[in-house]
């Protein structure tokens, strides 16, 4: 964990500096009350290939984190834990500051094989594991956020995915085709286990999730790599007959045509490590050609998931043509002799003449060649084909047109404060979000996240040089807020 200035903690003292303090979900929708936000009750549906509102005609967008630790984190101790409410409260309160309309959390639907999951172990339920999740739903709705939800994950991570299932059964982890059967054992365990986050009653709410308008969407996994056309079918139909007020996305990895043509199948979505404008522009097209929603479930805010480092491929070529240099004089490779024989078209009856020709390819023809030819087309073909259309601006930017066939993107991904409202909690993938920030880089970036997020909601303002709780000086509008606001750790659901 990373540890605050000591002037930034939440006391008493500090608290006073700030021109606003929001420390409740009222108190939230009170401050953004310029968005005419106040905590839905009705389902978003899907209209063509766009999203409405619960009204059913006012368009809606998808902007917002991943907060994918809200029903299990793993980082901090002991590891894993379940979230203290102080912490899923002020993520939320954070999300919604920001200008969030939806968050993306995996843990809520994906928890197996762990002593704290739903399923610890097959057919097991853990009451208090649902109880988490039930908490965490309340908590979205309380700060007028809806909810995507991945039922299942293509990798092993601490919160189990459908390898979990297979391992039950005692099978390899690469017969993932036993998954995907619809009429093996493993997919019934699925089914069972989808049954029982679907049915629960969530105490706070006295809704079965299955029922529960905050929950907008479920994707039928994360990444998944090669799920069956008639498993995303048969998963998509289930869920629909269980919710049928729920939409159902893909959770393949990438815009598949087989998806496509699936009438169950609501929304599909890509995730980008780095960010691209073309590819959203591409995949968003083609969705929108058959019917259905787009957006992009993931993307990297902070800049560092670079594909530059795919023009290091240019250096195969250079380093080609300095070995043949290099190895000329060793042995016989160099000069390559060709030699052949040609003949000269003479008229009838004369004798056709031969010509013996020579071609010899030496050490400083290859280097030259692949240096100078080779070398600029790779570095044309990657450039055009990877890093072209790359970049946060360009990206947010291409969401942001009010003609995008595309429905939003949500970013990776969300933190706050520990239990003790001190300290940062960290995850250590390079991607992770506090907010306001923690240096004048990242404040930046939050800064254009939130801006993004408000542009999404057709609001337009610009908080890049107003974010910072530091700023001393004359108010300016921030949010319509003032230019210091606090989103108060810990957060209560009375304020």
């Amino acid at each position: 964990m990373s540890k605050l200035d000591p002037n930034n903690c939440f006391s008493a003292q500090n608290i006073t500096r700030f021109v606003s303090v929001l420390d409740g979900p009222q108190a939230v929708n009170r401050q953004l009350g310029k968005l005419d936000r106040t905590p839905e009750v009705g389902f978003i549906r899907k209209n063509g290939h766009q999203l409405v509102d619960s009204d059913g005609h006012t368009p809606f967008k998808i902007v917002g984190p991943n907060i994918y630790w809200l029903g299990l984190d793993e980082n901090v101790s002991p590891s894993p834990s379940y979230p203290s409410q102080t912490r899923v409260l002020e993520a939320l309160a954070t999300a919604a500051i920001m200008g969030s309309t939806v968050v993306r959390a995996t843990t809520l639907g994906i928890s197996v094989g762990t002593p704290l999951s739903v399923w610890p172990t097959r057919n097991n339920t853990n009451n208090d594991a649902l109880d988490v999740i039930s908490f965490a739903i309340y908590a979205a709705k309380r700060y007028g956020l809806r909810l995507i939800i991945p039922i299942t994950d293509q990798y092993e991570y601490y919160h189990g995915g459908f390898k979990t299932f297979l391992k039950w059964r005692s099978i390899p982890d690469s017969d993932y085709k036993t998954f995907y059967d619809i009429k093996s054992d493993v997919h019934k365990d699925f089914l069972l286990y989808l049954e029982t986050i679907f049915n629960h009653v969530n105490r706070y709410t006295q809704l079965a999730i299955k029922d529960d308008p905050t929950i907008m969407m479920w994707e039928t996994g994360n990444e998944l790599d090669n799920p069956s056309k008639a498993w995303t079918e048969a998963i998509a139909k289930w869920i629909h007959t269980k919710a049928p007020n729920h939409m159902v996305a893909s959770g393949r990895y990438g815009v598949s045509t087989d998806d496509l043509k699936i009438s169950a199948i609501d929304a599909v979505t890509n995730h980008f490590y780095p960010p691209r404008a073309d590819h959203y522009h591409s995949d968003a097209a083609l969705a929108a050609s058959h019917g259905k929603v787009y957006y992009a479930g993931e993307f990297d805010w902070s800049g560092r998931a670079k594909s530059w480092g795919l023009l290091g491929w240019i250096l195969v070529p250079i380093f080609l043509g300095l070995l043949a240099l290099l190895i000329g004089g060793c042995g016989k490779l160099f000069p390559i002799v060709f030699q052949w024989t040609t003949h000269k078209a003479q008229k009838p009856g004369q004798t056709k003449p031969q010509r013996h020709r020579t071609l010899i390819i030496r050490q400083s023809h290859v280097a030259i060649f692949m240096i100078l030819i080779v070398t600029p087309i790779t570095a044309g073909v990657i450039y055009a084909c990877s890093i072209k259309g790359t970049g946060i601006e360009a990206f947010l930017t291409e969401t942001e047109l009010p003609n995008s066939n595309g429905s939003g993107a949500l970013f990776w991904s969300l933190f706050g404060h520990d239990d003790r409202c001190c300290d940062f909690v960290d995850h250590t993938d390079g991607f992770t979000m506090h907010f306001p920030g923690r240096n004048d880089d990242e404040r930046g970036s939050v800064a254009r996240i939130i801006e993004h997020a408000y542009t999404m909601r057709r609001q337009v303002f610009s908080p890049r040089d107003n974010l910072n709780p530091k700023i001393e000086g004359d108010n300016q509008d921030w949010f319509g807020i003032g230019d210091r606001v606090l989103v108060k750790c810990p957060q209560s659901l009375d304020k």
